[in-house]
This record gives structure tokens, sequence and C-alpha cells, in this order.
């Protein structure tokens, strides 16, 4: 009977993992050289800004949803395409720079019976795009 007990207790632990949680650091890009952006007037800059969260696909696997490069990667790809939609939006003005400030992601580690998954997802993504 105690067998039983430790094997649900472990059963149950296995299924709690841990979630694994991040922040991917601030990141930008220049598109112009570096002396060319620094020659653009500050009152001619338009800042477009949005938290894509809900548009970064989430991710998924068997292991590895908890690495800070599974989420780069989806962060990367949403970003681009906000990015695309917003140069279609804004066909008159040029790129300067863009990028994201501090995002938040988490992951959490699922087991339906002895099979192992995991699952990742984007809580805040606060993006920029700075037009000339």
């Amino acid at each position: 009977m105690k067998s039983a007990a430790l094997l649900i207790l472990c059963a149950a632990a296995a299924a709690a993992l841990p979630a694994q949680a991040g922040t991917i650091g601030a990141q930008m890009r220049t598109i112009v050289p570096e002396e060319a952006a620094r020659a653009v007037p500050v009152n001619r800059i338009r800042r477009v800004e949005a938290n894509i969260a809900a548009s970064v696909p989430g991710w998924r696997g068997m292991r590895s949803c908890g690495m800070e490069s599974r989420a780069r990667e989806a962060l990367e790809l949403a970003l681009n395409a906000w990015i695309d939609a917003q140069v279609r939006q804004n066909s008159s003005l040029r790129v300067l720079r863009s990028g994201w400030q501090a995002s938040d992601w988490d992951s959490e580690n699922l087991t339906s019976g002895s099979r192992r998954s995991c699952r990742g997802w984007f809580i805040t993504a606060p993006v920029f795009v700075d037009f000339y």
C-alpha cells in the first residue's frame, strides 16, 4: 500500500514539473548607418509601439520549451511580421530602427500518463519601430 501511495505521489510530482519562465532583454536594431541615425532630428522621428504578445505564436515540443532561444526565435518572427505591416501602413516614411523592450515569456512542462510535452508563450512583448 505504501509503494502505491509513493508511486501516485511521484506521478503527481512529475505532472507538476516547475514552469520555466524568463525575460528577453531589450534589443534595438538600427536600420540606417549610426552616423545617419544620429543626424535625424528628434522631432522628425515617429515611433509606433505595440504589445504583440498575443501575436507571438506559442511553441510546443517534448522538451526545451523553457529555453530562451525558443522564445527569442518566436519573438523575432512575430516582430518581423509586425514591422512589415507597419512599413506597409507608413509607406511614405523610412525605417530608422526597430526592436523590443524587455519581454516576458513563460512555459510549462506537461505530462499525460508517461508521455511528456511542453509549451511556451509570451506574457508581454512590447515592440517598436521608429520612422523618419
